[in-house]
C-alpha cells in the first residue's frame, strides 16, 4: 500500500477522501486483474460518495477510437462512446478532468440516464497514455466541488499506479483488436470449431483402422 500511496499527497485532501484513497489503495494493491481492480474501485466509490446515481469506468479501444463500458455501479449504461464525444469522450480526448455542473448545458452531452444532472470524468492514464476514464454522475446539480475533484484525482493517481503494474494481456482487447466478435465472426468461429472436431474424430477413426 505504501508504494501506491506515494503517488499522492494526502495532506491536501479532506478526511473523507484520505480514508477513501487509503481504502482503495489497500484493496487493489494485491490484485493483478483489470476487471476486479476496477470493479472494487467502483464499489468503494459508490459506497463512500453521497448523492450519486452512477459510478464506473469506460475503457478506450484504441483501434476503434471508442470508449467501451467497463465495471460500474448503477443502472444499465451506454456501452460505446466515441472518443471526443460527450463528457467522457471529451475528457479522454483532452486528457483532463471535466467537472460539469449541469450536463444539460454541455454541448454534445450523451444522456445515458435522464436523471443525471451533473458529472465528473477523470482520465485513466498509463505513462501519459489514456486507457479509459472514471465517470461519476449525480442527480443533483453542481454536485462535484473542487475538493471532490482533488480527492477523486487522488484516487485515480493510485489507480493509475496499480494499472501500470498489470500484465499487458489485461488490456489486449482494448489496443489492436475489437473487444467483441461480430455476428459473422462468431458464426465462422463456431463453424471452424465444429469442423475441427469432425476432422479430429475422423483422423482418430482412420488411425484405429490402420
Amino acid at each position: 500500500m505504501a508504494n501506491l500511496l506515494a503517488q499522492v499527497n494526502l495532506d491536501h485532501l479532506t478526511p473523507a477522501y484520505k480514508t477513501l484513497v487509503k481504502q482503495v489503495a489497500s484493496t487493489i494493491e494485491p490484485d493483478n486483474n483489470l476487471v476486479s481492480v476496477l470493479s472494487n474501485t467502483s464499489a468503494l466509490l459508490n459506497q463512500h460518495l453521497q448523492d450519486i446515481n452512477w459510478v464506473g469506468f469506460y475503457l478506450l479501444q484504441q483501434e476503434e477510437n471508442l470508449l467501451y463500458l467497463g465495471p460500474f455501479q448503477g443502472k444499465a449504461a451506454c456501452t460505446r462512446i466515441p472518443l471526443g464525444k460527450g463528457v467522457c469522450g471529451t475528457a479522454a480526448a483532452q486528457k483532463q478532468t471535466l467537472r460539469v455542473a449541469n450536463v444539460h448545458e454541455f454541448e454534445g452531452h450523451i444522456a445515458c440516464d435522464s436523471a443525471s444532472n451533473s458529472e465528473i470524468v477523470i482520465p485513466l492514464q498509463i505513462e501519459n497514455t489514456v486507457v479509459g476514464v472514471l465517470d461519476i454522475d449525480s442527480p443533483q446539480l453542481d454536485r462535484f466541488s473542487p475538493e471532490d475533484q482533488q480527492g477523486l484525482e487522488a484516487v485515480v493517481k493510485v489507480l493509475n499506479a496499480q494499472l501500470s503494474r498489470l500484465d499487458a494481456d489485461n488490456f489486449a482487447s482494448y489496443y489492436e483488436s475489437p473487444n467483441n466478435l461480430s455476428y459473422q465472426g462468431a458464426k465462422y468461429l463456431s463453424l471452424g470449431v465444429g469442423l475441427g472436431i469432425i476432422i479430429g474424430l475422423l483422423s482418430a477413426g482412420l488411425f484405429l483402422l490402420f
